[in-house]
């Protein structure tokens, strides 16, 4: 299970990549930010489908094999884009240019890109870090308040969830464009670890107010994704932007593997306590506030040759 799902990841990693750098390098820049966010807001479309479908078939210990069959259709669009979606025009004259070499991987880590790199991959790993070792929690807690009782209420938080974070990743592009980079990422992660520290100490499952606030924090917290979609492109130059964007994206996730297994010991020494390790790990939004005013604002440049 553990080698499937780091293939599953490698997919999806590689997917997203290559595709805001392909929406970057072929759409005009006036109607950019929009496209960024649908293709952000094209994952939690998936996800709040499934969400919706796990209401009507409850996922359960004896009745879990369905989702991982339907999780398998989208390989029948990979083969079609892989047929009928030309490649970027700006990518090919790059790589048709005399003399030049296939990139590399090193190619992100000489002088001039360095602090790129690494901007790129601390500002992708916070929001990624923030949901899924701290809002995250708000699932199994739902859960286990609810009980044997509820079953359908896990999937309703997350429903409740998704339907505001697909409209998140689709706003957090227009944000970008609207009031910069910089700016943007500030006020969005001020607005995630408030709405963060609002699930976890000023609600709880079961209460009139919780899904309410989950919808609220959704939409703040996935601000970031379309944000990401839009800004990490501009980062790098024609030849290696997608895989700039890629080890920017992917290393974020590396990030998250060890945030979920500190955050799930913070929770064992909490002794269980979802509240509390929900609102701690809330902080983890504001480590990315000091190196977005170190990373390059992007918002009044031209596209990277």
């Amino acid at each position: 299970m553990l080698v499937l799902r780091f293939i599953v990841g490698l997919g999806a990693g590689g997917m997203w990549s290559n595709g805001v750098a392909l929406v970057t390098e072929c759409w005009p820049v006036a109607s950019r930010s929009f496209v960024s966010g649908v293709t952000s807001a094209g994952l939690n479309v998936g996800i709040l489908m499934l969400s919706q479908l796990a209401r009507i078939w409850p996922i359960t210990s004896d009745s879990w094999k369905w989702v991982f069959n339907l999780s398998g259709a989208p390989a029948v669009l990979g083969v079609l884009v892989l047929v009928a979606l030309p490649e970027s025009p700006k990518w090919l004259a790059a790589r048709g240019e005399p003399g030049r070499r296939p990139p590399r991987l090193r190619e992100l880590f000489r002088p001039d890109l360095f602090r790129i790199t690494l901007a790129g991959v601390v500002l992708r790993a916070i929001p990624m870090i923030g949901a899924w070792a701290a809002s995250k929690w708000m699932i199994p807690w739902a859960d286990k308040v609810a009980g044997s009782a509820n079953t359908q209420y896990k999937a309703e938080t997350q429903g409740w969830w998704v339907l505001d974070a697909t409209l998140g990743c689709f706003a957090g592009a227009q944000l970008a464009s609207r009031l910069g980079r910089r700016r943007s990422y500030v006020l969005i992660s001020v607005g995630s670890a408030a709405m963060t520290f609002a699930i976890f100490q000023l609600t709880a499952p079961l209460r009139p107010s919780f899904h309410l606030v989950v919808f609220a924090q959704g939409f703040v917290a996935i601000l970031f994704f379309g944000w990401l979609a839009l800004y990490l492109p501009e980062l790098f130059p024609t030849r290696v932007r997608a895989t700039g964007v890629g080890l920017a994206y992917n290393s974020g996730r590396f990030a998250t593997g060890v945030g979920v297994v500190l955050a799930g010991m913070l929770f064992t020494a909490l002794g269980g306590d979802y509240a509390r390790v929900g609102a701690l790990c809330a902080l983890i939004y504001g480590i990315g506030i000091p190196f977005i005013w170190w990373a390059q604002e992007t918002a009044n440049e031209s596209l990277k040759a």
